[in-house]
């Protein structure tokens, strides 16, 4: 065999070698990777995926799609007529109407037997027969009582602080139940005052008017948090099968509705429109006075 022929057996066997560790090599480097991730699936850690499960779900609590489903869900807890249609989204982003009829620079006195009405609420005093318990002796006596009726034809939020007028503390009053926070159209609200006949004062009323949704998330508010007073908040029934918030900032919002720091309707007119099981009030906002470009509202770093 000459020199050419022998050249050329050999080159054809070296690119036959190096051909095949070359398929040989990216095959190995293939499986590598496969078995690798295979491998590193098994290692994460379940805490690692729960964290990744968990930072997943705020970014979907803050789509709209995830805002309808709540809106669906106040809905079928809405206990007014039937036939009322679902809340839109185009609805709840308007302007809530906003009373203020009654200030504490300028209140109100009612006698036994007068009334009045203040946007869409009529307000009467009365002396009713009431049961009452004192040291375990439950007696029917002489009370004050005020109604508070919603002759309007939506619901209706409402603040109402109210007291017998003149000095001295009421030292026995009977406990009635009542919605201190929402009223629904034609819904009453009868509240005890006082044992005995006595002319009642109101030194505050505000009220927002509300969408059947908002009606819903609204009563869902602890009303230990907009500042009623411990008799309202005792009393306070919102007469709903609703699970009442509990991871909300009760006393924070109460102590700054009673400083001025923050207006009543404000904290008001955002739970009128969020679902205080999902959505905490944003710092800063306060009642709408034009249509909201979009809901859920939310703090500029979770956008």
């Amino acid at each position: 065999m000459d020199t050419t022929a022998s050249r050329a057996i050999a080159g054809a066997a070296l690119a036959c070698a190096l051909g095949l560790g070359g398929w040989t090599s990216s095959r190995l480097t293939a499986t590598t990777e496969a078995r690798a991730e295979v491998i590193m699936a098994k290692r994460v850690d379940p805490k690692v995926a729960q964290r990744q499960a968990l930072a997943r779900e705020p970014i979907y609590e803050r789509s709209e799609a995830f805002y309808k489903t709540r809106v669906e869900v106040a809905h079928e807890h809405y206990e007014a007529e039937e036939g009322v249609p679902l809340t839109t989204l185009a609805a709840l982003r308007e302007p809530n109407v906003f009373f203020h009829p009654i200030t504490a620079d300028a209140p109100r006195t009612l006698a036994p037997g007068e009334s009045l009405r203040e946007a869409p609420l009529e307000i009467s005093v009365s002396v009713q027969q009431l049961v009452s318990e004192a040291r375990g002796i439950r007696s029917k006596l002489a009370h004050t009582v005020v109604d508070v009726v919603n002759t309007g034809e939506v619901p209706v939020a409402y603040r109402l602080l109210l007291d017998k007028a003149g000095d001295g503390d009421c030292r026995l009053r009977a406990m009635t139940r009542y919605d201190a926070m929402v009223l629904e159209p034609g819904e009453r609200a009868e509240i005890s005052v006082c044992k005995d006949s006595h002319s009642i004062e109101i030194s505050e009323l505000r009220v927002l008017e509300l969408t059947p949704a908002g009606a819903i998330w609204v009563d869902k508010l602890p009303a230990a948090a907009v500042a009623l007073g411990e008799n309202a908040t005792r009393a306070h029934d919102p007469g709903r099968e609703l699970v009442q918030c509990t991871e909300l900032p009760v006393r924070e919002y109460a102590a700054r509705i009673q400083s001025g720091e923050l207006a009543w309707e404000d904290l008001i007119d955002f739970y009128s429109r969020h679902d205080c099981e999902n959505y905490e009030w944003v710092e800063g906002y306060t009642r709408a006075l034009e249509p909201l470009a979009s809901l859920p509202v939310l703090a500029e770093d979770d956008q």
